[in-house]
């Protein structure tokens, strides 16, 4: 057992939050290598240190959560205005194929005129749903 090994296996074992999980053979190591020691002793006091660091509440300026706020909030408008946008192409291929289907059986000689009239409906039903089986994806601030 070297001091690289034990290392590796002792921040394995911090980054679980447990570092008395150690095999017994590192701990042999630790027992018998002071630089270990002393680099476990100050690993053990660092993590200590930015545990408590991490869990310290934190006093935010009142402006800052405003401008967050209003972030966020321009956020979320760009978000509804790309699915207002996204569902206006959808309503517009549903509608679309509809009102040319009516026009070319209507232009076509020896077809009832109930039949474009019935087609225009059936058609806009058809796309619509078809749309709404595939949901719109919003970007995410980032802009993935």
């Amino acid at each position: 057992m070297d001091c690289k090994e034990y290392r590796t296996a002792f921040n394995a074992a911090l980054d679980r939050r447990d570092p008395n999980s150690l095999a017994p053979e590192y701990r042999s190591h630790l027992e018998s290598c002071q630089a270990c020691k002393a680099w476990t002793a100050n690993m053990l006091l660092i993590d200590e240190e930015l545990y408590a660091i991490a869990n310290e509440p934190v006093d935010v300026p009142h402006e800052l959560m405003e401008k967050v706020g209003q972030i966020l909030a321009k956020e979320r408008h760009v978000e509804q205005w790309d699915l207002v946008k996204t569902y206006t192409v959808r309503a517009t291929v549903a509608i679309v194929p509809g009102i040319a289907l009516a026009i070319i059986f209507r232009l076509l000689p020896g077809v009832p005129r109930e039949i474009p009239t019935m087609l225009f409906p059936a058609a806009g039903a058809l796309m619509l749903l078809l749309g709404q089986l595939v949901r719109p994806r919003v970007r995410n601030a980032g802009g993935e």
